[in-house]
């Protein structure tokens, strides 16, 4: 268990072990967190762009294709998961696209601690 102060106050982040279930598609971290907690208080998601979307609808999965979010069509465009109250270290992720729009062919996921120093996670390049 680590103490961080943020925002005047000292809270607790913990180590998170979550263990995908096969054939069990988006069932992983924003899931869990969606059970288990108010994910809109665990994690803050922001983006280089808005394009087309809610933001928040990157960690609220739905099948229903209306809601969704895209930046705009730009080099360098981010989406970034800020986890409040725990560390994550990612060992599988699934990205969704939905039908009818353009899928990602190049991405680079990072990690960080601070936001200020990213360490290169994984790079997906077509």
């Amino acid at each position: 268990m680590e103490r961080l102060f943020i925002q005047k106050k000292w809270i607790q982040r913990s180590w998170l072990f979550i263990h995908k279930k096969k054939k069990k598609e988006f069932n992983g971290i924003f899931n869990y967190l969606k059970e288990t907690s108010n994910i809109n208080d665990d994690v803050e998601v922001t983006a280089s762009s808005e394009y087309e979307g809610s933001l928040n609808q990157i960690i609220q999965y739905d099948t229903n294709e209306r809601n969704h979010f895209s930046t705009k069509s730009i080099p360098k465009s981010w989406i970034c998961f800020k986890f409040k109250y725990h560390h994550i270290i990612p060992f599988n992720y699934t990205i969704r696209s939905i039908l009818g729009h353009s899928n990602l062919k190049n991405w680079n996921l990072e990690g960080s601690e601070d936001g200020k120093l990213w360490i290169l996670i994984n790079v997906q390049s077509d």
